[in-house]
């Protein structure tokens, strides 16, 4: 099957409801199709069809020194090792995919990194020294940082499902408002993600101030929610969804707008993947000017960027007047066929 590809990542763990989860669940479906893939984690918790292709591997400790590990991945004997850490491009995540380097015998080493870093001036005089063979990065700005400390990098985009997160007639629309018990006559305004102050969740409820709206957040089972928050949210009114949700394509096609609040530059990937789901939807979106988002995404009716807080209440009002958001079809070049082409299309190059 040509290339050996061994993916290393502590983010091959079910469930799958995040953006650094969900990108390395798709990396490693869609590189199977056609290549020989052995998929390495720290947890033995897998699903959704990768299962036969990974397995529990990875040491506790922080370098991934393993005697065990050296051997699972010497006796595959990889073309190419990509490594996804969950904390990113880290000075130890470096460091890391130095020593897999030299466990895959010289194999070529590609870091994934979905996040922004900031070094201080010790890390940027270690980080020349301990470069990867190549860097895939979501934004201009980690790429220029990364750069100037000697790595090689590249630009690539996330990817999504087109064929879970598509639009909806109004007739199904009305059934899932009915099924998961949502306002059938308001218009709906959705958030996808951490429930926590420094994702800006809290706005949520100034969007369920506005006349005839009904704001809803669905958090990440991943990560620990500020119970202060979901319960300030839940006491306004607010729907606060928590548990884990199978079938997180019926919520977005139950509703009528997304918005995207997070203007801190740590609180999610570079390009977040909810507003992906939420356009492959065809669904209108408000957002900040986050990260790599506007480098793909151009602003436009049905599209709106925010600069700041105080333009969310005006553009939902004014976006909410849009009656056929074309928002899909910005979106359809990005499938995780297409995105996982382009990774290796950059790796090999």
């Amino acid at each position: 099957m040509g290339l050996k590809i061994c993916i290393v990542s502590e983010a091959i763990e079910r469930p799958f409801d995040e953006g650094v989860k969900i990108f390395v669940y798709n990396l490693i479906k869609e590189l199977a199709k056609h290549f020989t893939v052995l998929g390495l984690s720290r947890s033995g918790s897998f699903e959704g069809g990768i299962e036969k292709f990974c397995t529990k591997a990875l040491p506790e400790n922080k370098l991934l020194l393993s005697l065990y590990l050296w051997k699972k991945i010497k006796l595959f004997k990889p073309d190419l090792i990509y490594y996804i850490p969950t904390a990113c491009a880290t000075v130890f995540a470096l460091l890391r995919a130095k020593i897999l380097k030299l466990y895959g015998n010289g194999a070529k080493t590609v870091m994934i990194t979905l996040q922004p870093r900031e070094y201080n001036a010790i890390t940027k005089k270690i980080i020349p020294f301990i470069v990867p063979d190549l860097v895939l990065a979501q934004s201009v700005k980690t790429r220029n940082v990364l750069c100037s400390l000697g790595c090689k990098v590249k630009i690539i985009a996330t990817g999504v499902d087109l064929q879970k997160y598509t639009p909806v007639s109004k007739k199904i629309k009305e059934s899932l408002r009915k099924k998961h018990g949502f306002p059938a006559s308001k218009f709906i305004v959705l958030h996808v993600g951490h429930i926590n102050r420094n994702r800006n969740a809290q706005i949520m409820k100034d969007i369920q101030d506005i006349n005839g709206v009904q704001a809803i957040i669905v958090g990440s089972t991943s990560y620990p929610e500020d119970r202060y928050l979901a319960e300030e949210l839940k006491n306004a009114n607010v729907i606060v969804i928590t548990s884990f949700i199978e079938n997180i394509e019926e919520i977005y096609q139950s509703v009528d707008c997304y918005l995207f609040p997070v203007f801190s530059a740590g609180a999610c990937t570079e390009i977040p993947l909810s507003v992906f789901e939420a356009m492959a939807c065809n669904l209108p979106i408000v957002s900040t000017k986050f990260q790599g988002l506007p480098h793909l995404v151009k602003n436009q009716d049905d599209f709106a960027y925010v600069n700041t807080t105080n333009d969310v209440i005006p553009m939902i009002k004014s976006i909410r007047e849009i009656s056929r958001p074309q928002t899909r079809n910005l979106i359809e070049r990005y499938s995780w066929e297409n995105v996982i082409e382009q990774v290796v299309s950059d790796s090999i190059a």
